[in-house]
């Protein structure tokens, strides 16, 4: 089948959409053939950027409104992807917008806005949304979903890594996956950049003129979130008052704040990955807009060298489209009723096959 992922993520740099070919899978635990058909990374206009930062502040009209005009310009952009890099696809999956992200209240939730009903209208074509709740549903915390790409997609690496707005990393051993959101990554850098006017620190050349504050640093190391054993996700807004304001609010120079923050990230990494024997190092995978960042990686390579891990960075295609394949791959696998979410990794009490799936009325009138 061929399916085009949509994936929009926290640090708003823009709408990730990548069509996938996937090759018949007879065992649905080994991993997939697949083919990257067309991608492609459409920016966020500034008035979509301001109305997504101001919607979990919003009221529920607001919020109604955003879900359904969303999804009406996904489904605009995703059909002029199709005629412009001449894709057909089978299906169609959308992560949508995170607005809201609370999976360890009482009764958990994740709340991904960007109407499904509305792409389909647009674009004729089946749509697998609202990928999170399915698990919640059974007990989990909806994320990460890293992990099912990961293991069918990229099956020779030891550790993958993503630097997003918010970092989390997938692990393997010999008995079960594990992954977790370890910290905030562009949500944060890119706002510190913002205090020069910048949209963000290209390549990490601000950090790497700064220097460590103590103060600053091991206070975040120090946060509870540090040491709380996975299942664990994080919500934006947790990142933006607990991980980002403190940065926002100390009186220290930017340059000083942006390497505090790389190194707080750095550290927070090679906590998270096992020593490994020298004589086998380990192949982290690092992926999302951070791996662009020249500084981080070379901060983390010098960190992780004596724990015997090796970083690896993809094609750039790779880096910017990862998490919008893993989308195209969890809506394949909804349309095909497998589990598209770990228990072992959301801490549900099963593998759930989760989403939610709209039928355009072509589709009705074909009898499919």
């Amino acid at each position: 089948m061929i399916v085009t992922g949509l994936m929009s993520g926290s640090s708003l740099d823009g709408v990730d959409l990548a069509t996938v070919r996937f090759a018949h899978q007879p065992d649905p635990s080994t991993p997939l053939h697949w083919a990257l058909l067309a991608s492609e990374t459409i920016a966020f206009s500034q008035e979509w950027i301001h109305e997504l930062k101001a919607l979990p502040n919003g009221s529920a009209l607001d919020i109604a409104r955003g879900h359904v005009r969303l999804g009406d310009w996904f489904g605009r952009i995703i059909a002029d992807f199709h005629q412009r890099h001449l894709v057909t696809p089978d299906l169609v999956a959308s992560h949508g917008h995170t607005v809201f992200h609370y999976p360890r209240e009482a009764v958990g939730f994740s709340t991904q806005i960007g109407d499904g009903a509305r792409i389909a209208a647009r674009i004729g074509l089946p749509v697998v949304c609202d990928l999170r709740s399915g698990d919640l549903a059974y007990g989990g915390q909806g994320a990460p979903m890293a992990p099912l790409a990961d293991r069918l997609l990229f099956p020779d690496h030891d550790a993958w890594l993503n630097l997003g707005g918010i970092a989390n990393i997938t692990l393997h051993d010999r008995q079960a996956w594990i992954a977790w959101d370890l910290w905030a990554c562009n949500q944060l850098l890119n706002a510190l950049a913002g205090e020069v006017d910048l949209p963000m620190d290209q390549d990490g050349r601000l950090a790497a003129e700064g220097r460590w504050i103590a103060e600053l640093g091991d206070a975040a190391l120090a946060h509870p979130w540090m040491d709380a054993p996975p299942p664990k996700s994080l919500d934006n807004q947790v990142v933006q008052r607990e991980l980002v304001q403190p940065f926002l609010d100390h009186s220290g120079r930017t340059v000083d704040k942006l390497f505090t923050a790389v190194d707080v990230l750095v550290r927070t990494i090679a906590r998270a990955l096992p020593a490994r024997d020298g004589s086998s190092p380990g192949r982290l995978m690092v992926s999302g807009g951070g791996a662009h960042n020249g500084w981080l990686i070379k901060r983390l390579t010098h960190q992780l060298a004596g724990q015997h891990w090796v970083v690896e960075r993809p094609s750039r295609v790779l880096i910017d489209q990862k998490e919008a394949i893993l989308i195209a791959l969890a809506g394949l696998y909804r349309w095909l009723g497998r589990p598209n979410l770990m228990a072992s990794v959301t801490g549900a009490s099963v593998d759930a096959c989760s989403g939610a799936v709209y039928l355009p009325s072509n589709t009705y009138l074909r009898g499919v």
